[in-house]
C-alpha cells in the first residue's frame, strides 16, 4: 500500500496553504473514507479542508516486486510460483531471467523433504474471478484512491466471462478492474510450466552468463 500523506498532516497543509482546488466542504466530509477518519481529523477537515485529493493507493507492483526478491506484489496472488520475466537490456536485446515466488523459496528451504507443495500455494489463474474481485472489494473500502488488481484467465476463458466479471465489479461498487487473459498477448512474463520457447531462451542465456562469470 502507498502512503501519500497521513491525514493529519494533510489537514495542517490544508491550514497553511488551503485545500486542493476542487475541495467541497460539504460534500467531501460525507464521502465514506473521510467519514471513517477519527473525529478529531475529520473536525480539522470541516474547519480547514483536505490539502490533498486522495491519501491512499494500492500500486501497482508486479515489477517492483521482482527488484525486491519478489516479496509480494500489492494485493495480487503469484502469477505463478516459478516464472521467466522477458527484460529489455540496455543494447536493446531480450533477456529473461527466472523467478520464484519468495514464500515459497522460504518454504521449500525449510521443507527440504516435501515432495509436493502444499495446496495453499496457488497461482492467480487457479483463483476464480470472483474470489479475485472479493479481494478487492475487502480494501475498497479502507482506500480512497485507486487500486491496482488484474484478473487473470485462462487462455481458455469463454469471451461471455469478461462481461460477466465486469458487471461484478461494478455490482460490489469498485471503481475499477483490469482483466488479462492468458495467450491474448505476447507477454513479458511466462509461467515456467507454459512456455517451452522462453524456458529454452532462458536456459540459453543462463548457460551465457555463467560462461561469462567463469572467464
Amino acid at each position: 500500500m502507498q502512503l501519500s500523506v497521513p491525514p493529519s498532516v494533510t489537514v495542517v497543509l490544508a491550514r497553511e496553504r488551503g485545500p486542493f482546488p476542487a475541495f467541497d466542504a460539504s460534500a467531501h466530509p460525507e464521502r465514506p473514507f473521510i467519514a471513517a477518519l477519527p473525529a478529531a481529523i475529520r473536525a480539522g477537515i470541516a474547519r480547514h479542508g483536505i490539502r490533498n485529493s486522495h491519501l491512499l493507493a494500492i500500486a501497482p507492483a508486479g515489477s517492483i516486486s521482482v527488484l525486491a526478491n519478489n516479496v509480494s506484489s500489492g494485493i495480487e496472488p503469484l502469477f505463478g510460483i516459478t516464472t521467466l520475466h522477458r527484460v529489455l537490456g540496455a543494447d536493446g536485446r531480450p533477456r529473461n531471467f527466472q523467478v520464484t515466488g519468495h514464500a515459497y523459496t522460504l518454504w521449500r528451504t525449510l521443507r527440504e523433504d516435501a515432495a509436493e507443495k502444499p495446496a495453499w500455494f496457488v497461482e492467480a489463474e487457479s483463483i476464480s474471478p470472483r474470489d479475485h474481485l472479493l479481494m478487492q472489494a475487502a480494501l475498497s473500502p479502507y482506500v480512497d484512491g485507486s487500486i491496482s488488481k488484474t484478473v487473470s484467465l485462462s487462455r481458455y476463458a469463454p469471451p461471455d466471462s469478461v462481461a460477466e466479471i465486469f458487471e461484478t465489479a461494478h455490482r460490489l461498487g469498485l471503481k475499477g478492474c483490469a482483466v488479462f487473459r492468458a495467450g491474448s498477448k505476447i507477454s513479458a512474463i511466462a509461467r515456467h510450466r507454459q512456455d517451452a520457447a522462453i524456458r529454452e531462451a532462458a536456459a540459453a542465456e543462463y548457460g551465457r552468463t555463467e560462461q561469462r562469470a567463469n572467464d
